[in-house]
Formats: C-alpha cells, sequence, structure tokens
C-alpha cells in the first residue's frame, strides 16, 4: 500500500507559534514511521530541512499573515470594521481564504492515500471536506482545541447566531470525515456533537522531545538570564492566545510573592497585544524582559537554561496545555498559576508547584522529565490510527 500523505496544517516551522510544535513532530516521526508526507503550510522554508530531517512542503503563500497587526484593546474606527468583518463574513475564521487557495493549488491527488487536517484554526478542515468530497480520498482530521465548547474565538462566544451558524457547518464537513484524532477527551465530547456517531475517532494527547539542538551550541554562547536572579520563563503570549489570560493579573500577583534569597525576573517568549506593551513599559515594581516571538528552537533552548517555567492558566481551563508536555521535558520545576480542571488530568501533581512558593526555589534545581509525553510513542499511536483508517477505507 502507498504511503503517501498530504498534511495540510496553518501552522508549521519556520513559523513563531508554539501551535507549530505538534504538526512538526507528528511529521518528523510518520516520516520515521514509514510515511511519505507533503506538508501544505503557509510558511517558506528553504532548505525544507529541520533537525537535520528533510521534510516535503508545499508552500502556499497567505495573505492574512501579512494582516496579522491587529491592536487588541484599541477601538479605531478602523479595527471596528475590522472586527465586524471578522464576525459575519469568513466561516469558520478568515483562514478561510487560505484554504480556498490550498483546495485550488493541489493537483495529482492519485498519489495520496489520505489527507491530515489539524486544527487550530478549523478553517483548515475545509481542505479535507472538499478534497474528500471532489476526490473520495480518506480524509482525518485532527482536533487541538474545542471548537465550540470554550471558544478560544471571540466572535464564536459572543454570537448566538454565529454559533447556530457554525455548527450546521461542522456537521456538514464532518459527515465526509474518515476519522478524527483528539488530544483529549473533553474535545472529542466536543466533537461528537457534531460527528456521525459510528465515526472512528483516537485520543491521543500533546507529546513533546527532549530540548537536543544542532544550534546548541551556538545558542549557548548566547544566554539571556541573570546568574544572580531567579529567571522565571513564561512562554507563549496572553490574551493573544487566550482572551481570559491577563498579564495584569499575573504581574499583580507576583508583587505579592515573599523576596527570598534571589529576586525574580520574570522573562516572556511569545507575541504580546499592543496594550500588553504598554502595560509592560509602565511597569516599575518588578523586572519584566520581554524577548518578543522566538523560535521554536530558541524557546526551548531558553526553557533548558532558565531556573523555573510558569504555566499561567485561567481557572475556568479544562484542557491540558499543550506548553506542558513541552515543560516536563525541560528538567526544570514548573510553577502554576489560575490552574483549571486540566491539573487533574496530570498524573503526578507534585510537578505543579504554586507559584506563591517560588521564592523557595534553590538555584540549579532540577526534576525528572516525564517520558509520558515523548513524541514518538504518541506519533506510533496516530500512525496505527492513519492505518486503520487506511484499511478501513481500501
Amino acid at each position: 500500500m502507498k504511503k503517501n500523505i498530504l498534511y495540510v496544517t496553518r501552522h508549521f516551522p519556520p513559523e513563531i507559534s508554539g501551535g507549530a510544535r505538534r504538526p512538526y513532530l507528528s511529521v518528523k516521526y510518520l516520516k520515521k514511521f514509514g510515511y511519505n508526507i507533503t506538508t501544505v503550510t503557509p510558511f517558506h522554508n528553504k532548505d525544507h530541512t529541520f533537525d537535520n530531517i528533510e521534510i516535503q512542503t508545499k508552500y502556499i503563500n497567505n495573505a492574512l499573515m501579512k494582516q496579522s497587526g491587529q491592536v487588541v484593546g484599541a477601538t479605531s474606527l478602523l479595527n471596528i470594521i475590522k472586527s465586524f468583518i471578522r464576525t459575519w463574513a469568513f466561516y469558520p475564521d478568515p483562514n478561510i481564504r487560505w484554504a480556498h487557495k490550498v483546495t485550488k493549488s493541489i493537483s495529482n491527488l492519485n498519489q495520496y492515500c489520505a489527507v491530515i487536517t489539524t486544527s487550530p484554526p478549523e478553517s483548515t478542515h475545509y481542505v479535507g471536506y472538499l478534497l474528500s468530497r471532489r476526490y473520495n480520498i480518506p480524509w482525518i482530521a485532527e482536533f487541538r482545541d474545542t471548537w465550540f465548547e470554550s471558544p478560544h474565538r471571540v466572535e464564536l462566544e459572543r454570537h448566538l447566531i454565529r454559533r447556530i451558524f457554525e455548527r450546521e457547518l461542522a456537521k456538514l464537513w464532518l459527515k465526509r470525515c474518515s476519522g478524527i484524532i483528539c488530544i483529549s477527551d473533553y474535545i472529542y465530547r466536543d466533537i461528537c456533537n457534531y460527528a456521525p456517531h459510528d465515526l472512528p475517532a483516537s485520543i491521543i494527547g500533546h507529546f513533546s522531545e527532549v530540548y537536543s539542538s544542532s544550534n546548541q551550541e551556538s545558542l549557548s554562547s548566547f544566554s539571556p538570564f541573570d546568574k544572580k536572579s531567579l529567571n522565571l520563563l513564561h512562554s507563549g503570549g496572553f490574551e493573544l492566545s487566550d482572551h481570559n489570560r491577563c498579564l495584569s493579573t499575573l504581574l499583580d500577583y507576583l508583587c505579592t510573592i515573599p523576596t527570598g534569597k534571589y529576586p525574580i525576573i520574570l522573562h516572556i517568549t511569545g507575541q504580546l497585544s499592543q496594550r500588553e506593551l504598554y502595560l509592560l513599559k509602565n511597569e516599575k515594581r518588578l523586572k519584566v524582559i520581554n524577548h518578543g516571538p522566538v523560535s521554536l528552537d530558541r524557546s526551548r533552548f531558553f526553557q533548558s537554561i532558565c531556573d523555573a517555567l510558569l504555566l499561567y492558566t485561567p481557572s475556568e481551563s479544562h484542557a491540558l496545555p499543550g506548553k506542558y508536555s513541552e515543560y516536563v521535558l525541560s528538567k526544570k520545576p514548573i510553577y502554576i498559576l489560575g490552574g483549571g480542571s486540566w491539573t487533574s488530568l496530570v498524573s503526578d501533581t507534585s510537578r505543579l508547584r504554586p507559584l506563591h512558593d517560588i521564592y523557595r526555589l534553590r538555584k540549579g534545581e532540577t526534576v525528572e522529565i516525564d517520558s509520558e509525553y515523548l513524541a514518538e510513542e504518541a506519533v506510533k499511536r496516530m500512525s496505527a490510527f492513519i492505518d486503520y483508517i487506511l484499511n478501513k477505507n481500501a
């Protein structure tokens, strides 16, 4: 059986985004397990090589990336108009325009045995739906976030009419689906509300790998961390990633923590909104270093050399954060703020330390990795599920 897979993802290296981690590792290890993967992505990589592994990519430009400078919290007329268009003109999200471009650019689909699409954004699944409908090719949809329960898109949370329309859209698309992969039971239950009852499914949680970079030698000469301070690292954004994750709340909380032997420096890697940048510019109570968006490789490097890692989730969070799978393989202590029901999904909750205890941390302290989150074993299960779908549709 030919094992050529068309893998469609909105997030992939060299994009600077935590969302690029799982697609990249999925492709990397599926290739190891004998699949020939062609990755369709809007991010152009000249040599198509990552970690010395050659990955075949099909680059399809996304004009939206040049328009991503939305100012959260701004009330200009232009932003109001943009918000209105985003809410009512594009379903399920503005990236549907890129999905349309993908379906028009794909040719010679006979060489592929299946299409895999991964969300967010949900519009990526339109590619799988349309290609499946046109060419009757097996389509596997992966969901890394809920679609309707606790939605990350504000417009879906606020507007009932929008939710009704998108639910019907989800039902229409999923009728063509051959199988689904979800990262948690919670997400699976959400998607099951709109999928055929007999649709094959696999729950494959978050995964990552122990940091070992080909660039580690060159990166090691650069350290942004103060040896006489406790360097607390938060990887990722705040309200741009989750509108319930408030940077000001974090800063206020850090100011209440008792002073220990070493002063705390908060390091942030990720994209911040204009409102958050203004907040940091005027922060006088504690030292905060904003490194801005960094590559996946550099983010993992920072995690490997900091003193502690911060996992900040809103109290209503239900899904295990993807960042957790990176953190538990970094050998660094993890401190949490906010929490949520997702903490019950952690097999060893002693790994989660309350942020207010960070002043007790000893410099140089390390912890054991959690092999439960290693990518190779997780993708092996993914490979078995893909084989099952291909055999079922043979």
